[in-house]
């Protein structure tokens, strides 16, 4: 039974992780806000764990109410199904508002920015509130299916145990690739480039452009 429990475990966290790096939504809007805003580490993996940490409990949310009231797993994933449709459109339209945004501070403001874009923090706030919103409502599909699975086998402790496997299992590579993505290459040479250059004076509008297409690949392409 131990053996049982932790090969359930073992796989709870093998799909968390295998399922977070092959939807580059976890983590490439991450990686390019942080690059385009000048985003501090701390800052990034915050609001990194933050979002992951809805996105996993809105799908723990969802698999326990169904599992106690003994919904089939297909009606489940037709649930997700239309929570990823709506996460997707919702990520295309953040991202092309975001592009659109950033072109016109880019032609608007053509002075070298401040550390940290000199973002005011009414503007940090609802990119980050927009990312939470998204991310919360982002399905989860291989979670349903692993808490349907453990709640049968061992109840509300193997459940538990499931989520907490499989959640820091998501979390961790999300933050792993935000961190590999937006700060692997950040020489010290290249920190103390200004916003005079192509990157940093379009940044923000290539990183909106990254983030609509990443939208547009979920929603054509099922990445």
């Amino acid at each position: 039974m131990e053996q049982s429990v932790f090969l359930f475990l073992l796989t709870a966290a093998g799909v968390g992780v295998i399922h977070t790096l092959m939807g580059p939504d976890h983590y490439l809007p991450f990686a390019a806000l942080s690059r385009a805003r000048s985003w501090s580490l701390r800052r990034t993996l915050s609001v990194t764990a933050i979002c992951g940490g809805a996105h996993v409990l809105s799908a723990l949310i969802l698999g326990i109410f169904a599992a106690s009231a003994g919904q089939a797993v297909a009606r489940l994933e037709a649930v997700e199904s239309v929570r990823g449709s709506l996460a997707a459109w919702l990520l295309t339209a953040f991202g092309f508002v975001y592009a659109v945004w950033g072109l016109r501070r880019a032609f608007t403001e053509r002075a070298a920015p401040p550390e940290g874009n000199g973002t005011p923090v009414g503007e940090k706030k609802s990119v980050g509130w927009a990312l939470f919103i998204i991310f919360a409502l982002g399905p989860c599909e291989p979670f349903i299916p692993l808490v349907m699975a453990s709640s049968i086998q061992g109840g509300a402790g193997s459940v538990i145990a499931t989520a907490l496997v499989f959640g820091l299992a998501t979390v961790a590579t999300m933050l792993t690739a935000v961190t590999v993505l937006a700060f692997g290459g950040r020489l010290p040479a290249l920190r103390r480039v200004r916003g005079g250059t192509f990157f940093y004076r379009f940044g923000n509008a290539l990183a909106g452009s990254l983030i609509c297409c990443c939208g547009l690949g979920m929603t054509f392409l099922g990445l």
